[in-house]
């Protein structure tokens, strides 16, 4: 009985402390705690427009009647921990596109990309999700101008983004066998 109220608040303990670090996820802040980059005709912006209120948005401002060229990224280091276990990181993004384009939306995790291609819109917000092991992590989010004719247009809007650890749980596997003993 002592070892299993052992194991329960060891159990509790990491689940309380279970944290991740990601600065400004829900962008209330603009775009304190992100390192942002542009390349060609990118823009950057914080936005009041997000899921529920605020938001980044990725667009550009080549003006037409040029293709809209442009690359946006926005990264930042964080700790996922304590460990062990996964660290589940979720996205939530929201894609428009007209008259022809297509972009790239990618998120990278750890030199890890994860890319979807959109020459259309989405039907409304997305949560992208992954699993890396808990520990430091680098989350870069970018969308980029992939192809597309003179007078498109497109933009991405993103929000809400989180990491948590979750701790390995262990089964008693001693536990597990008597039962399988019981009932064969």
């Amino acid at each position: 009985m002592r070892t299993a109220l052992v194991s329960v608040f060891v159990s509790l303990l990491f689940v309380s402390t279970a944290s991740a670090q990601i600065t400004n996820g829900s962008f209330d802040a603009g775009l304190t705690g992100w390192a942002p980059v542009v390349a060609g005709y990118g823009v950057i912006s914080a936005d009041g427009f997000g899921n529920p209120v605020n938001s980044v948005l990725f667009t550009t401002n080549n003006p037409s009647p040029n293709p809209p060229e442009g690359a946006c990224t926005i990264y930042q280091q964080f700790e996922c921990g304590p460990g062990p276990g996964a660290c589940l990181i979720k996205v939530d993004y929201i894609v428009f596109v007209n008259n022809g384009a297509t972009i790239a939306f990618d998120v990278v995790i750890d030199g890890n990309t994860n890319v979807s291609y959109y020459s259309t819109s989405t039907p409304g917000w997305v949560t992208f999700t992954t699993q890396v092991p808990c520990g430091s992590h680098l989350i870069a989010i970018a969308a980029n101008f992939d192809s597309g004719p003179a007078f498109s247009t497109w933009s991405v809007y993103v929000d809400n983004v989180t990491a948590s650890c979750e701790p390995v749980v262990r089964t008693e596997q001693s536990m597990w066998g008597r039962v399988k003993a019981l009932y064969r």
